[in-house]
């Protein structure tokens, strides 16, 4: 679980840093969010999980997301991404939502990265498949985490349906409610 979530840091890393200053206010995948507000909301849950271990927030909302506008988008994702320290797997955390375990906090932390990752890509013309193993993974934590909890309001979308030859991030994607088809290199399909 830990290469996945290093791998996905990596990899939307390598998105944020290749985001073009005209794309920082395209639209996304996530609705309501722009380029610069998906980038900031993803900073916001990189600073949240980077601080559990030394005891920082419990409540995710409980951490503001940064105001970007006007500053490279990389610098405040690479700030927040070195605190990311390998998690302690087997401590409880007492969250706003209930106790959960590092491992289960590490699932919701990979979906939410790789996820975004991929959002940013597409938003901005950016290559969007993070490989076969980060997005299988990413599959494996959604599928441990469950649909009871991952199709609860305000968290993902209903499961769309891809054809079963689809590649690897596509599915991911897709399990997370997002249809990959509707966008191009340019951002969303005609």
């Amino acid at each position: 679980m830990l290469e996945a979530v290093a791998g996905a840091l990596d990899h939307a890393d390598r998105v944020i840093a290749g985001i073009a200053g005209d794309r920082r206010h395209a639209p996304t995948p996530c609705e309501g969010y722009d380029v610069e507000g998906l980038t900031a909301h993803l900073v916001q849950k990189v600073v949240f999980f980077g601080g559990l271990p030394g005891g920082g927030a419990t409540d995710p909302e409980a951490v503001p997301e940064p105001d970007l506008a006007g500053t490279p988008l990389v610098e405040p994702f690479r700030s927040a991404a070195d605190r990311v320290r390998p998690a302690r797997l087997g401590r409880e955390y007492d969250l706003a939502p209930g106790r959960m375990s590092g491992a289960e906090l590490a699932r919701y932390f990979l979906l939410e990265v790789l996820g975004h990752g991929w959002d940013l890509a597409v938003a901005t013309g950016q290559p969007a498949d993070a490989g076969d193993a980060l997005a299988e993974a990413g599959l494996r934590a959604a599928g441990d985490i469950g649909d009871e909890v991952l199709r609860s309001p305000g968290l993902m979308g209903p499961v769309v349906s891809l054809g079963d030859d689809a590649r690897a991030m596509d599915r991911f994607v897709a399990y997370l409610g997002r249809d990959p088809r509707l966008w191009s290199a340019e951002g969303p399909a005609a």
